[in-house]
């Protein structure tokens, strides 16, 4: 008796060792994109792009790499406003001039295993978009990552750009006087909250309180 639970015991610590060595060291990576809250859209030339703060995370052992990003943007209501953008170059923070810039054209993105990373992705129409202003009303974009080379991509995250007169207007002088402004927009779907004075309704609601 004593032997078949010692036994069962050693078998199950096998098991255990076995996991731990392949979820630690040996799994392939699994690679996700997501977009964050606060998205930059603007003109170039007439041209429309877009900035998005993506976050990486790789939940696998071993590095993976994403070969290429691209976005789609479309109208909610109207199959015939469809648009593929593709990256264009990664940006960062300059501080002189608190604002976030070029610094390096978009290429392959290598993800440790079991990390995040973050890139400020510049997204560009290539002249696909010239002069395109969204009309208000309720949009859909689409982030695509290529983990694997050919021309389908595998990884995906989606949010929705609900715009209304003030934000078309917005990109309508900046685009009009060329002056590269970028106008920012905050998703809706992680929730509606901005920097203000709470009420006490408002802030029983975020605390929990009754």
């Amino acid at each position: 008796m004593n032997t078949w639970v010692s036994f069962s015991i050693s078998i199950v610590a096998i098991v255990i060792s076995g996991l731990t060595l392949y979820y630690k060291f040996l799994r392939g990576p699994k690679l996700i994109i997501r977009a964050a809250e606060k998205i930059g859209l603007w003109h170039g030339h007439g041209d429309f792009l877009m900035d998005i703060p993506t976050t990486i995370t790789n939940e696998g052992a071993r590095a993976g790499y994403i070969y290429q990003m691209g976005l789609i943007i479309e109208n909610y209501h109207n199959v015939e406003e469809r648009f593929f953008l593709k990256w264009d170059m990664f940006l960062r923070l300059d501080f002189s001039k608190n604002s976030w810039d070029p610094y390096e054209m978009a290429s392959l993105i290598s993800a440790p295993g079991n990390t995040t990373i973050f890139k400020y992705v510049k997204f560009g129409s290539d002249g696909s978009m010239k002069n395109w202003l969204p009309s208000p009303g309720k949009y859909v974009v689409h982030i695509l990552g290529w983990s694997r080379k050919g021309d389908t991509p595998d990884l995906f995250d989606k949010f929705e750009l609900n715009t209304d007169s003030q934000l078309s207007n917005s990109l309508r002088q900046n685009m009009e006087a060329d002056n590269f402004v970028t106008t920012y927009y905050t998703r809706t779907d992680w929730g509606k909250w901005i920097p203000k004075k709470l009420s006490s309704v408002e802030f029983n609601n975020l605390t929990k309180r009754s």
